[in-house]
């Protein structure tokens, strides 16, 4: 209705009653595309780690198994567990005498025994006992020429260790072998003879009245003589 008081006529097609253009399309708001977390990989821990359970190995007993993210530690960083003990080691040496054959003397690792080899055989094999029987060790075994110009294994020992009742015991085959085919005459301790492996002549005996006389590969001596109750005996280191 106009100013006059007559209706106007309303052009409804030229109306906007709020709807969008015919030509234009409702869209409806896109979602937002959901991405699902990729799950990380995991991969198998090398041959060269290990997880410290709380054992001990070869390589890390030195570890921390309390530290989670710590790496294992090198075994260059570990204590040492122990100083080693040290191990003695067994004698080996080559002699002979002047214009003899070689042969070794072989000591065991507790220095209690040595051994004679000759050609790759043991001929005999020696031991050191105190008073009362108990094997002794020594400290080393060589071969030496005594001031009669004769030849002996001399074994010796500290100082300090009072070896006035040892003696030299054979506990295998035969001493006598190192005088008749190695020409050496006997067995010392700290330089004193205490065993003799010259072989003992076969002696016999001959009684004349009050005498006795010993004969050996062709020598006769008098050893004995009996006057009244007395015996009396020479000198017989010559023939025996």
């Amino acid at each position: 209705m106009n100013d006059s008081g007559e209706n106007e006529d309303v052009d409804w097609g030229s109306f906007d009653s709020g709807s969008s253009d015919s030509s234009s399309s409702y869209e409806e708001p896109s979602q937002p595309e959901y991405t699902e977390p990729s799950r990380p990989e995991y991969s198998e821990p090398s041959s060269s780690e290990s997880y410290d359970s709380g054992s001990s190995s070869d390589n890390n007993s030195g570890s921390d198994s309390g530290s989670g993210n710590n790496s294992v530690s090198s075994t260059s960083n570990a204590p040492a567990n122990s100083t080693p003990a040290v191990v003695k080691k067994a004698n080996d040496v080559t002699v002979s005498v002047t214009g003899g054959q070689k042969f070794r003397i072989v000591t065991n690792a507790e220095h209690t025994v040595y051994q004679v080899y000759h050609c790759g055989i043991s001929k005999a094999s020696f031991q050191v006992k105190d008073a009362d029987g108990n094997t002794v060790a020594f400290s080393n075994v060589t071969l030496v020429q005594g001031e009669d110009k004769l030849w002996y294994v001399n074994i010796s020992f500290a100082e300090s260790v009072d070896t006035k009742d040892f003696t030299v015991s054979v506990t295998k085959d035969d001493a006598t072998y190192l005088s008749t085919e190695l020409g050496v005459s006997g067995i010392k301790i700290n330089g004193t003879a205490v065993l003799s492996t010259v072989p003992a002549a076969e002696t016999s005996y001959e009684i004349k009245g009050s005498e006795i006389y010993l004969s050996a590969e062709g020598d006769s001596i008098k050893g004995f003589e009996i006057k009244g109750d007395t015996l009396i005996m020479y000198d017989i280191g010559g023939i025996i």
